[in-house]
């Protein structure tokens, strides 16, 4: 405590012309919080009550603060000024990486497979009713061997694992963390955010690998999950054939001829690739009578609007949900003892308070 009055008192003599006050420590007690006035200058505190003029006492005090305001939440408009950064980085990565996912997947002539496989349920579909059973006991006989056959209850695991989508959307959000991380580098040295860019950046790292996780997982309870809306087009397609049984008959009569299910199947199983599947005489003399058809709008149009509940879908469960939300609410991980943790909405209504209120805000 004396080094203390010491080094005020130099600080003092060194500024200023009049005297040195007299100067009295209060010590703390840790278990009560309350200071510990030292009885040998108990009359100090009357002294001083008389001596302080307590009408000026709030204007004086306003002014102090009016003075140094700017100055003094410039750190504090920083860190939220950083906060916003941040949100608008990520916002930015996730709009790339699902520009990206449109058009690497969705739009993409040789990737996107997933119209190709609600046509090969179609042709699940169009088995001849008592026929069916009399070609699958055949296919799975001549066609299939019977390591094969086992594995028919797991096609959709492995399609799953031999989709050329989770493949991509694992990729794009290993990217988006790639390109936070880069964004977050060259940020680093920005007056005043440098340390919240710091902290960003290692939050960023620690928890990079749960989030790449937590993506992968519910990328794939997504692909497994949307085969429903991949069938319910198929069915939705076969409802529309039955409305003209000559069309349906002629469809019936190519998938037998040309055995067309078993490369259906094949695909589903993960067995061949979409080029094989979409280049396979069978599928291209399917795809010819539907194209040619008076269904070919329509088949146009179930293609235009699975690709846009699949987009949509994959936008909100999996950028949306999954990756961005976990990524927007990396700041509530940052430690309270180093942060000021004051929102702008905070801020204003302080701001407003003090040039509003006839007293401002007080000095504790």
């Amino acid at each position: 405590m004396v080094f203390l009055a010491n080094s005020l008192k130099e600080k003092w003599l060194s500024s200023r012309a009049d005297d040195f006050p007299n100067i009295v420590p209060l010590i703390y007690e840790k278990q009560t919080g309350l200071p510990i006035w030292p009885k040998a200058q108990q009359e100090l505190i009357r002294d001083l009550a008389q001596k302080t003029n307590y009408k000026m006492h709030a204007q004086y005090e306003q002014e102090l603060i009016k003075k140094y305001w700017q100055e003094w939440i410039e750190p504090i408009n920083a860190e939220n000024k950083a906060l916003s950064n941040w949100k608008e980085l990520v916002d930015e990565c996730i709009c790339d990486a699902i520009d990206n996912y449109q058009r690497d997947y969705l739009n993409h002539p040789h990737h996107y497979d997933t119209f190709q496989k609600a046509l090969a349920e179609l042709l699940n579909l169009l088995e001849i009713p008592g026929f069916s059973r009399i070609l699958i006991g055949v296919r799975k006989t001549i066609t299939w061997p019977a390591k094969q056959i086992m594995k028919l209850g797991r096609k959709k695991q492995l399609a799953a694992d031999n989709s050329q989508e989770l493949a991509l959307l694992n990729q794009l959000a290993e990217h988006v963390l790639i390109q936070l991380a880069d964004k977050l580098l060259d940020n680093a040295e920005q007056p005043y955010q440098k340390h919240s860019w710091k902290e960003f950046s290692r939050l960023l790292r620690s928890q990079r690998q749960n989030i790449l996780i937590d993506f992968t997982y519910a990328a794939s309870t997504y692909h497994t999950s949307f085969q429903k809306d991949v069938e319910a087009t198929a069915h939705h397609l076969y409802h529309k054939l039955q409305e003209q049984p000559f069309l349906l008959n002629s469809l019936r009569a190519t998938r037998v001829t040309a055995d067309a299910v078993a490369i259906a199947l094949t695909l589903q199983m993960g067995g061949i690739g979409i080029h094989d599947f979409i280049f396979a005489p069978a599928i291209l003399a399917i795809n010819a009578l539907l194209a040619e058809s008076a269904l070919g709008s329509y088949l146009q149009k179930s293609e235009h609007n699975l690709k846009i509940q699949q987009f949509n879908t994959v936008k909100q469960n999996l950028f949306v949900n999954c990756i961005s939300l976990k990524l927007l609410a990396l700041p509530e991980l940052l430690s309270t003892t180093n942060h000021f943790n004051i929102s702008s909405a905070q801020l204003q209504a302080a701001a407003n308070t003090l040039s509003e209120k006839r007293h401002g805000l007080r000095l504790l």
